[in-house]
């Protein structure tokens, strides 16, 4: 993977939270992100869709698809590949503060895909084996192999995509990609899980990532996770779990977890993904 060299690191990613997210804050270097953001228009229009007729899951899946500002520019070039959960409410926001990364030296300019989930809603296809929510939930294997089988293929097969992939979720989105990465953990270089719901299912998923932990080839990814500092004692009890699981983690396992002070349950993406993605390019 390119790492990109910077100096910024955090403190870049705290400052893009606060000029992109809406924060108030001032200063020199909000100044310098509100220039770099401003300086090149990142239009919603730069969206196109590629769909998906998949055996998988019985139906047509309509992959949002935004490109970077460098893509057309460089034609001989490849990029990495950021894969959003819940896209449609998500993946503008990815896509933007991505943009703004990259011209300010912390991030990769990278291909978003916006990954919808299906005709059987949300909580069937986010949901691992063995989680109980509804009569239908934990299928997030069918959602797995449709990714690994399916839309990376195709996706791969109609840009120009480099080697670096990664997986991002909130809430139940969170929640299916702490078992992406336990279940599979190559498919991804990265896996980000925002305000993952670690308590569906008696907070099964500790349990499953111990076991993963366990195995003798061990995990070899980057793992970032938040949760927002107003989220309740409930989230909070799941995400001290997981905590206590990836300390017993073997070293190949890079991961980072953070408490978003004043992020409740809607925002903690948003304000963290910065310092998400400023972790995973600058390692």
């Amino acid at each position: 993977m390119t790492k990109v060299k910077t100096g910024l690191l955090v403190l870049a990613a705290l400052v893009v939270a606060a000029g992109v997210g809406g924060l108030v804050g001032g200063g020199a270097a909000i100044a310098l992100v509100k220039t770099a953001y401003n300086s090149r228009p990142v239009e919603r229009e730069a969206r196109s869709e590629l769909v998906v007729h998949s055996e998988v899951l019985g139906e047509s899946m309509v992959l949002g698809v935004r490109l970077p500002l460098e893509y057309a520019a460089d034609p001989g070039r490849r990029f990495p590949v950021l894969w959003v959960l819940d896209g449609r409410g998500q993946g503008y926001e990815v896509y933007r503060t991505t943009q703004v990364l990259s011209r300010i030296g912390v991030a990769e300019p990278s291909i978003v895909i916006e990954v919808p989930h299906s005709g059987a809603g949300r909580t069937v296809d986010f949901t691992p084996p063995g989680v109980v929510m509804s009569s239908d939930a934990g299928q997030g294997d069918r959602l797995l192999r449709f990714l690994e089988t399916e839309a990376i293929p195709a996706v791969e097969l109609a840009f120009r995509t480099g080697p670096a992939r990664v997986l991002i979720g909130h809430s139940l989105g969170g929640l299916f990609a702490l078992y992406a990465l336990g279940e599979r953990p190559a498919l991804f270089d990265g896996y980000f899980s925002f305000s993952p719901s670690v308590w569906a299912g008696d907070e099964a998923i500790v349990t499953f990532l111990e076991g993963a932990l366990g195995r003798p080839e061990g995990l070899r990814n980057f793992l970032y996770l938040s949760l927002g500092s107003e989220e309740g004692n409930e989230m909070l009890s799941g995400f001290e779990a997981l905590r206590e699981t990836l300390e017993q983690a073997p070293s190949g396992l890079d991961w980072q977890m953070d408490i978003t002070s004043g992020a409740d349950h809607v925002s903690n993406a948003r304000l963290s993904y910065p310092a998400a993605a400023s972790r995973y390019w600058n390692r």
